[in-house]
């Protein structure tokens, strides 16, 4: 059966390819500094404990912010945006679908 990734071989490239996405996130998760790491959270009943999503979020919240909204120019709309709105479309951009 040759679609979709359901042959064996393509399971074999794509697991690699999956852990070491998994264990970047991991990585930048854990550089991140104490206080961006509690920036968002994905929450649901009976969680304790920060979870995969959480570092997962973490990261795609600190990259939106880190590297869009100051390598804007002075006279874009991004500039425009107050700190409420930015925080805002970051957690938009940083949640998971």
């Amino acid at each position: 059966m040759a679609g979709r990734g359901r042959c064996g071989n393509t399971a074999l490239r794509v697991e690699p390819c999956l852990f070491c996405l998994y264990a970047l996130i991991v990585y930048w998760f854990d550089h991140l500094p104490r206080q961006n790491r509690e920036t968002i959270r994905v929450d649901w009943a009976g969680k304790t404990t920060i979870t995969f999503s959480d570092a997962q979020t973490s990261v795609r919240y600190n990259a939106w912010d880190d590297y869009l909204f100051p390598h804007s120019t002075p006279d874009s709309s991004i500039e425009k945006f107050t700190t409420s709105k930015r925080q805002q479309s970051s957690n938009i951009l940083a949640l998971p679908a």
